[in-house]
């Protein structure tokens, strides 16, 4: 009960938001990649 309350131990939380939140599939990746290709109205 108790290391339930304590949640997830720091050095494991980078690896469990990953994998709960899918940012290792590869789509994810892909549409990062093609966000980053495209034009922003607030670029200068």
């Amino acid at each position: 009960k108790d290391l339930v309350k304590r949640g997830i131990p720091q050095h494991f939380r980078m690896i469990a938001w990953q994998n709960l939140s899918n940012a290792s599939v590869s789509s994810v990746h892909d549409l990062y990649s093609d966000y980053m290709r495209q034009s922003s109205v607030y670029e200068k």
